[in-house]
């Protein structure tokens, strides 16, 4: 298994071909549904500000919700979305080209966002449940204003009085009744109470805006609104020609874009094709899909809008002061090779891929403590499955002044893996606890990570050890 070696193809190279097959997905062969309210809701969606601009996400929405509405549900499967929504041959194998499955996560929040923000008012809300592609029509239940009473109005509420006697009794006192019993002793009582509980809401909340939990501070030094953000996508194509060729190329060729090593030995492989390594570029893996949309699931992500950029379109520059965050190994992503002289590990990946040599792939480290490894080396579960090992690197920027994050792994699975582990509050909680400083702040840290792989996926991965600084 190849490190990122599974890719899907960019929107912008569909061909012409496959283009024919996308407006096939738009011709409603049985049109008794156009007039249905469910399809003019369908039609706003497509037309709405999220959906406009991305014709894959309206072929899918578009395609999956007239089979519905047509009653040929047996065909919305996702052999048949990748076929008629994305353009796929009828023949491909989704175990192969999952993109259906990453677009169908990009689909759900898409859709959420719709009913949040353009589509808070409309009557029926579009639900395609996980584990499924049919979609639901249901009733949206429309928020009531003000339901909920603000603590000012609350203070308007008379308290509840002392029962007042129907006569006074000669024998009572004349003259002003003690403060304690007075009504309006009650409703300043309680209007000092309820002042208090206020404040002390108020407060609460300014406490927690300046002391967030350390997960929220863990995302909030990763992505600095004050400072500039990038996020590094992997060069899959980078990482393909190298597995198949055998040739290496470091990150000071890769940083001038000088990759003649990997197209002379590609040249010298495969003399009788017909085209160059420039077939490999703009490749996108499906882990690397699967990390942006883990990592933009964060607040963070939209506060701050951080670049999104393929290793092959990053300089110096715009990693010499920036955060970051990497995502993949040595060999699909270059750009992580400047924060290694910082890191306690160095992941070994070995020359061409053969197979077995799977077994070869190992994690070095460099700085092992009491009851460490200095080797912790992949190799095939007893169990099945292939154990592989990743990193999760939070180290200073290149300027000192920031943080960067890096997913690490020796394939697609591992760096997925990796991101996964990295965006679950669960699995960071315990690690961020111990990386936190007096004032709140975190210190760099580093957790080396093992996963069993089974095909192409990965369960979430395990932790074998932490190193802070």
């Amino acid at each position: 298994m190849a490190e990122e070696k599974r890719v899907v193809e960019p929107a912008t190279n569909i061909l012409p071909t496959k283009r024919a097959r996308l407006a096939e997905a738009n011709h409603l062969r049985n049109d008794s549904h156009v007039d249905s309210l469910e399809w003019q809701a369908v039609l706003r969606i497509t037309n709405s500000h999220g959906f406009a601009k991305s014709a894959l996400l309206s072929n899918f929405l578009r395609y999956v919700c007239e089979k519905k509405l047509q009653g040929r549900v047996t065909e919305i499967t996702e052999q048949q979305i990748g076929t008629h929504a994305f353009g796929r041959p009828a023949a491909y194998n989704p175990g192969d080209d999952n993109i259906v499955r990453n677009y169908a996560r990009i689909l759900r929040l898409r859709l959420d966002d719709f009913y949040a923000e353009e589509g808070r008012d409309e009557a029926l809300r579009i639900v395609i449940p996980r584990g499924s592609y049919i979609p639901h029509f249901e009733q949206q239940t429309l928020p009531v204003e003000n339901s909920r009473v603000p603590i000012a109005s609350l203070t308007e509420i008379p308290p509840a009085l002392p029962d007042i006697p129907a006569h006074i009794s000669e024998d009572q006192p004349i003259g002003p009744a003690p403060l304690w019993k007075s009504g309006k002793a009650w409703t300043i009582a309680a209007v000092a109470v309820l002042l208090l509980i206020a404040a002390g809401y108020t407060g609460r909340r300014a406490w927690v805006a300046f002391h967030p939990d350390a997960y929220t501070e863990f995302w909030n030094e990763v992505l600095t609104p004050s400072r500039s953000n990038v996020v590094v996508l992997a060069d899959s194509g980078l990482g393909v020609l190298q597995d198949i060729t055998g040739a290496r190329i470091g990150l000071h060729e890769y940083a001038f874009g000088d990759t003649s090593a990997i197209a002379t030995a590609f040249a010298k492989r495969f003399p009788d094709v017909p085209f160059g390594i420039d077939r490999f570029k703009n490749l996108t893996s499906t882990a690397d899909i699967h990390s942006l949309l883990d990592i933009a699931e964060q607040p963070q992500f939209a506060a701050t809008r951080p670049r999104v950029r393929s290793a092959q379109e990053v300089h110096m520059d715009d990693l010499s002061d920036a955060n970051a965050i990497i995502v993949g190994g040595p060999r699909a992503n270059p750009w992580g090779d400047l924060y290694e002289p910082a890191s306690d590990f160095r992941l070994e990946i070995p020359g061409e891929f053969h197979g077995s040599q799977l077994d070869a792939r190992v994690v070095i480290n460099k700085a092992p403590k009491a009851g460490e490894a200095s080797r912790y080396s992949n190799g095939f579960h007893a169990e099945g499955g292939y154990v592989n090992h990743s990193i999760l690197s939070f180290l200073p920027s290149i300027d000192g002044h920031g943080h960067v994050l890096i997913f690490r792994g020796g394939n697609m699975g591992a760096t997925q893996a990796t991101a996964d582990f990295a965006t679950d509050r669960l699995s960071m909680d315990p690690i961020l606890k111990l990386a936190r400083n007096a004032d709140g702040t975190l210190r760099p840290f580093e957790v080396l990570l093992e996963t069993r792989v089974v095909g192409a996926s990965s369960p979430k991965a395990e932790v074998v050890l932490v190193h802070y600084r």
